[in-house]
């Protein structure tokens, strides 16, 4: 087999793979192995074995392919509109981002080898900062007129973490119209207290 034709079969395997990662995380499935992969990828098991060392490797590699897709989620708020329209926008996109992440968030917490990667922390890490970034473009003029505009940065932050979403989502069984307004009002409350 010409080498061009082998790399582009080995490529398309190795996707394949990822893509029934992917697909199975997304289904809710969260004890996942290579095996159950390599079923629903149409692959052989050493197939997966030869293109992933682990599954933290392979977790590694849906994380890779899956942030451009939850990065397109969080876009700019024009700082014209009102106070309560950019806040309603913040809680909805990244509303949004949490629901797209919280399938693949939880495999990856059921995978120790996925949790031990440098690859999705660093991903994690990514996503926090991009998030911290967007509530401080977006309400930027509000927080520099508070007094303790870095304590209400960080409140408002944790208001709108993955961590309270998925509270909110999982714990309290809250609708996405429930769990969007409590987080509005909890941001709106830090200005008009």
């Amino acid at each position: 087999m010409p080498v061009d034709a082998r790399s582009a079969r080995t490529a398309r395997t190795r996707k394949r793979i990822v893509d029934a990662l992917i697909a199975a995380a997304l289904a809710g499935e969260t004890r996942l192995c290579f095996a159950e992969i390599a079923r629903r990828a149409d692959v052989a098991v050493r197939s997966v074995y030869y293109h992933f060392e682990n599954m933290g490797s392979l977790y590694a590699e849906a994380v890779r392919r899956y942030e451009p897709r939850v990065a397109k989620l969080l876009v700019a708020i024009d700082r014209r509109l009102t106070l309560e329209a950019r806040v309603r926008m913040l809680v909805a996109q990244h509303d949004a981002v949490y629901s797209a992440i919280a399938p693949l968030h939880a495999a990856i917490r059921t995978n120790p080898d996925a949790l031990d990667s440098p690859v999705v922390r660093d991903a994690m890490q990514r996503l926090r900062l991009a998030l911290d970034l967007h509530v401080r473009e977006t309400l930027r003029d509000e927080l520099r007129a508070v007094p303790d505009r870095h304590a209400a940065r960080e409140r408002i932050v944790a208001v709108t973490s993955f961590e309270t979403w998925r509270h909110l989502a999982r714990v309290q069984e809250l609708s996405r119209l429930r769990r969007t307004r409590h987080m509005t009002t909890s941001v709106m409350y830090e200005f008009v207290r």
